[in-house]
């Protein structure tokens, strides 16, 4: 999915919470919303992804997974 801000992720995942908050304000801080797509409601994307969530995406490419990367957000808005 292109085209800003995606967290893969899934219900119950608390490491998703986290990255959620954590990603949020930065986010926020360059005009962002943050797409948040559910793993478990696409099999390609649950086959994908699985154990690999929460994942972060910018302009439909990969920023981080499991733990926010703060500089490496960072540098992806950068280079937008």
């Amino acid at each position: 999915m292109a085209g800003g801000l995606v967290l893969y992720t899934r219900a119950g995942c608390h490491l998703c919470h986290d990255m959620l908050a954590a990603a949020r304000p930065i986010a926020q801080e360059h005009g962002l919303e943050i797409v948040l797509v559910d793993i478990d409601d696409d099999l390609k994307l649950a086959a994908r992804y699985n154990l690999n969530i929460p994942v972060l995406e910018l302009d439909g490419h990969e920023v981080c997974h499991h733990f926010l990367d703060q500089a490496a957000l960072e540098r992806a808005l950068a280079e937008r």
